[in-house]
């Protein structure tokens, strides 16, 4: 029997890995602190970034549980594991030998270049070779995510059925789910979820208070594959959630840039103004793209495959690439938007560089582009 395609759901999910592609050479132009950042910077940046990063995880979430739901459905648990040790283990322990020193390295050499504008000083900083040690994920994080939430929402639904609960507690939650209550009962989940990672912290999605409410994302997604009549129910909600979002959008910037230049110091009121914004911010758009994406795109469109099956190693690669390239147009004396766009126009080619003679041409391809699925 074959598998229906999900248009929607894997178009969502390529564009949602990209706009983090996109959203990470906005970091060094940004006003607010952060450890690496150009000498130009603009407000500008700082509305956008905080509008990307407050829905583009989340809604990644929801693709990614809704596909491993499907594996579950399609292959049973043993082959969800085995697809999840090929697909997501393998690649995280190889991408984390190669890019956790990568990672340091450009940001040693990109700091360089900024404190003494110059790129000769940053690559003698690259080539003293201090950067070869090993610490922090970075980016990766979120594949140890998917492993863990995998594994939660798989034993979850084992318990639930173990136990004759799955049935009544599912029939409840789509009545909860469907329509307009649903998202106003999502969002007050994600603001409860949310909003003690901006208290404690300052948001970062490896916060404990942010990995809850990112496994909540995949939880949805998770339980969406099997109740699609909620997504349905929502085709006709997006424009109400989008508005939603862009109406709690001010109130996210402010208070979000408030939280991030007094990060050390914990500010109830402005953490709690940060984590609702937020978290309201972040539903909306997730339940609006779904939406959005179920009316307009659950179709076949030209060279979405293509760019789905590359959006894998985009994400993988490109943050060290966009830091480098970022510390090469630092020298330049222009505005932050013409280096924004000099930072991709050299990162770009060479990411997809990179995916053809490394990905494509090597047996990289089955573990991260995966098999070419039948249409």
């Amino acid at each position: 029997m074959t598998t229906p395609r999900y248009y929607a759901i894997d178009h969502l999910r390529t564009a949602m890995m990209f706009v983090v592609m996109l959203g990470h050479p906005l970091l060094p132009y940004v006003s607010i602190p952060r450890s690496f950042k150009d000498s130009s910077t603009h407000f500008g940046f700082d509305i956008v970034a905080i509008f990307l990063y407050a829905f583009a995880m989340q809604a990644f979430f929801v693709t990614a549980g809704f596909a491993a739901a499907l594996l579950l459905e399609k292959k049973g648990i043993a082959g969800l594991w085995r697809n999840r040790f090929s697909r997501i283990f393998m690649p995280l322990l190889v991408a984390y030998i190669l890019m956790s020193p990568l990672m340091r390295g450009a940001y040693d050499f990109a700091k360089a270049v900024v404190e003494y504008d110059s790129i000769a000083a940053g690559w003698i900083v690259f080539l003293s070779a201090e950067w070869i040690r090993w610490s922090k994920l970075y980016h990766l994080w979120f594949l140890l995510s998917l492993l863990l939430f995998t594994g939660l929402a798989v034993a979850g639904l084992s318990l639930l059925r173990r136990f004759g609960l799955s049935k009544p507690l599912c029939a409840w939650t789509v009545r909860r789910l469907t329509g307009y209550s649903g998202i106003l009962c999502l969002a007050v989940l994600a603001v409860l979820t949310t909003t003690p990672s901006y208290i404690l912290e300052s948001g970062s999605g490896t916060h404990w208070s942010m990995q809850i409410t990112l496994f909540g994302y995949f939880a949805l997604g998770f339980f969406l594959f099997w109740h699609q009549e909620i997504i349905r129910s929502w085709q006709s909600c997006w424009r109400v959630s989008f508005v939603a979002a862009m109406l709690v959008l001010p109130l996210c910037v402010w208070a979000s840039r408030a939280r991030l230049f007094d990060e050390r110091n914990i500010d109830l009121v402005v953490g709690m103004l940060a984590g609702v914004s937020n978290g309201v911010l972040g539903i909306s758009m997730t339940i609006a793209l779904l939406g959005w994406f179920h009316l307009r795109l659950n179709k076949p469109i030209k060279n979405a495959e293509v760019m789905g099956q590359a959006s894998y190693w985009v994400y993988l690669i490109h943050y060290p690439i966009v830091v480098a390239a970022a510390g090469v147009v630092a020298v330049l004396d222009v505005p932050a938007v013409i280096k924004y766009v000099a930072t991709l126009a050299i990162a770009i080619p060479l990411i997809a560089l990179s995916y053809y003679l490394l990905v494509l041409r090597t047996p990289l391809r089955f573990a991260i582009a995966g098999k070419a699925r039948p249409k």
